[in-house]
């Protein structure tokens, strides 16, 4: 958050008052905020990037929620909320998780957390073709390696595959694979041209 617009955050927290951009009349906010952030919000006092009054003001109560690696007990239902949301979105049946995938989400390092974990289940939902995600389907790779990270596909690569798969879930039409991988249909004609993917005009 800009130093610049701190003060007008705590003015609001403070007093429940704002104004909308371009207008001068007063508006009353009657919310309560949550706010999360990975930052070390003390540090940045001390570097005087965040200022010490709005800290206090956000601070009332602190839940402190331990990095995905550190939560090995979450990850089966994670894995399932994510399985469910994806499988919806994808027009799928609710996938199964084989207990070999999850002993691989289970061991890797997870640093990004739980954007690189939502990650990582939509992909391997959406290449999945039988009823089952397997760990080769989550295309991690061994969490017992030296370095104990993530190594994903090149981003092209991984990116053709899932056009792949939706242009064979959908028998080559575009605008049918373009609604399932979620972009425009000019954006999905790009990227077939760019990879050479046979498609139905």
């Amino acid at each position: 958050l800009p130093l610049t617009l701190q003060p007008k955050l705590l003015r609001v927290l403070e007093t429940g008052h704002y104004e909308v951009l371009g207008s001068s009349q007063t508006q009353v906010a009657d919310v309560r905020l949550i706010s999360a952030t990975n930052a070390n919000l003390n540090q940045l006092v001390s570097e005087q990037a965040f200022r010490q009054d709005l800290l206090y003001r956000l601070n009332t109560i602190v839940i402190t929620i331990p990095p995905l690696r550190e939560r090995l007990a979450d990850i089966s239902a994670l894995a399932n909320c994510f399985i469910a949301k994806f499988s919806e979105k994808y027009h799928k049946q609710v996938l199964i998780l084989s207990s070999c995938a999850l002993s691989k989400l289970k061991q890797h390092n997870w640093p990004g957390n739980i954007r690189e974990f939502s990650h990582v289940i939509e992909r391997a939902v959406l290449l999945t073709s039988g009823d089952e995600i397997t760990a080769q389907q989550l295309l991690l790779e061994n969490a017992d390696s030296a370095n104990d990270s993530v190594i994903l596909q090149p981003l092209e690569q991984a990116e053709k595959q899932l056009i792949e798969k939706a242009m064979t879930v959908t028998g080559g039409q575009v605008i049918e694979a373009a609604k399932l991988l979620d972009i425009s249909r000019n954006a999905l004609y790009r990227r077939l041209e760019k990879f050479a993917i046979h498609h139905v005009e």
